[in-house]
């Protein structure tokens, strides 16, 4: 925060918090500052790299998915962790591990909106880039992913 509120009456740019270098000094600080991170997220978004659902918009679909009949959850949490879902919300979510998405992304729907959830929404950024790679830019990530549905204690939520 310190090194943000320096940096504000020079009026920077995205680019600039992306690339200010910070002191790291473990365990205090990390490799990647949370500051260049954020920066990095906002870059992502500004450039249209990180397209993203929101959270309002995602539990009013789960509520009423036949309100989009034409999105469907991509799951790329380890099959057992995906489970109940699938039990759950049948056709509406796929499983795919996210370390096997490169090798079996062929198989997702073509015509379907993607929500792509993982645990946190890292793993979920990092698929998506590889799908627009193929040309399928047909997704959507949840940030915070699954972590935060879980902790709103949700009453369909499957645990």
């Amino acid at each position: 925060i310190n090194a943000a509120a320096a940096a504000l009456p020079n009026r920077p740019l995205i680019e600039d918090f992306t690339n200010m270098e910070l002191a790291y000094a473990p365990p205090f600080s990390t490799a990647v500052d949370v500051l260049n991170t954020a920066a990095n997220v906002a870059d992502n978004l500004a450039a249209n790299r990180l397209r993203c659902v929101t959270m309002e918009e995602f539990l009013a679909w789960m509520e009423g998915m036949e309100d989009h009949p034409d999105w469907v959850v991509l799951d790329l949490r380890h099959p057992k962790e995906a489970e109940k879902c699938l039990e759950a919300f049948k056709e509406r979510w796929i499983s795919i591990p996210y370390n096997e998405i490169r090798r079996r992304y062929r198989e997702l729907p073509g015509d379907k909106t993607l929500i792509i959830n993982c645990n946190a929404g890292t793993r979920s950024y990092e698929v998506q880039r590889f799908l627009d790679s193929k040309a399928m830019t047909n997704s959507m990530v949840l940030p915070g992913s699954l972590n935060v549905v879980r902790r709103l204690g949700l009453d369909w939520w499957p645990e």
